[in-house]
């Protein structure tokens, strides 16, 4: 899990460096026209990816607990929707077909939290039941 939480925040860091201060590139691979209210929005989505790698290298190395749970928990939320977002954008034709890469990524993170996020919970359970 460690392992993963750390990737998942470098890879956090990194969108998060090109949302906020690359917003125009990172729009123009999504063929998504944009204006300074766009951009705007994209460097505030980049400031929130900033402060989600924060919490997950944070994270990374607490021991099964609430708190990880939370983490856990709340991960599947944020990639699982975010991945039902990117994938509406794309079929819909709101964002061009280059944003299947993050459809990908976004689903395969949701898979992730979500196998940890249970894995969790189990250890959560046989240790209350012991």
């Amino acid at each position: 899990m460690r392992a993963f939480l750390s990737a998942v925040s470098v890879l956090m860091l990194l969108l998060g460096t090109g949302w906020l201060f690359f917003p125009g590139t990172m729009l123009q691979w999504w063929g998504v026209e944009t204006d300074a209210t766009g951009v705007y929005v994209a460097r505030r989505y980049g400031g929130l990816l900033f402060g989600y790698a924060a919490i997950l290298w944070l994270g990374r190395t607490s021991g099964p607990s609430a708190a990880r749970a939370a983490i856990l928990g709340g991960g599947t939320i944020v990639t699982a929707l975010v991945t039902l977002l990117s994938l509406g954008g794309v079929v819909t034709g709101a964002i061009g077909p280059g944003a299947w890469g993050a459809v990908v990524i976004e689903a395969a993170l949701t898979g992730g939290f979500l196998y940890f996020f249970l894995a969790e919970r189990t250890q959560a359970q046989v240790k209350a039941a012991s």
